[in-house]
């Protein structure tokens, strides 16, 4: 991940991508849920995509592995929008140029400071003891 990012922007940026990243996140959680909770869709196999976008909308809203969540999200949406027009016409707020590009936008700038790849991956400070001569 450090060599992917080589900052994690922290301060305005950072809360900048935080909140590209809930607003993203949180519009895969809710169309995952209507997804999932609707009875048809056992029966038209969108419990496959519903899913996938439970999943990828909580690693963006945590933001943990979001290069991977992110690149998936991209392809998943361009699959699902060439692939079966009809349900991308239905969805345009979650699979719109809009969307895509944010996404896209986040997988080349990165999670920012505030988010669990910082944490595990951010840059480390290290303290050197200093060797004094007996």
């Amino acid at each position: 991940m450090r060599r992917l990012y080589s900052t994690f922007p922290g301060s305005l940026p950072g809360a900048g991508l935080l909140l590209l990243r809930i607003t993203i996140g949180g519009g895969l959680l809710i169309h995952a849920s209507s997804w999932l909770i609707e009875p048809q869709t056992s029966s038209n196999g969108m419990w496959a995509p519903g899913l996938l976008a439970l999943v990828v909308g909580i690693s963006f809203t945590l933001g943990f592995l979001t290069p991977l969540a992110s690149s998936v999200s991209a392809l998943a949406g361009i699959a699902i929008r060439f692939s079966h027009p009809q349900w991308g016409a239905s969805m345009t707020g979650l699979l719109g140029v809009s969307p895509l590009a944010t996404v896209l936008a986040i997988t080349l700038l990165g999670p920012g400071a505030f988010s669990i790849d910082a944490y595990f991956f951010g840059r480390r400070k290290i303290i050197v003891p200093r060797v004094t001569p007996n």
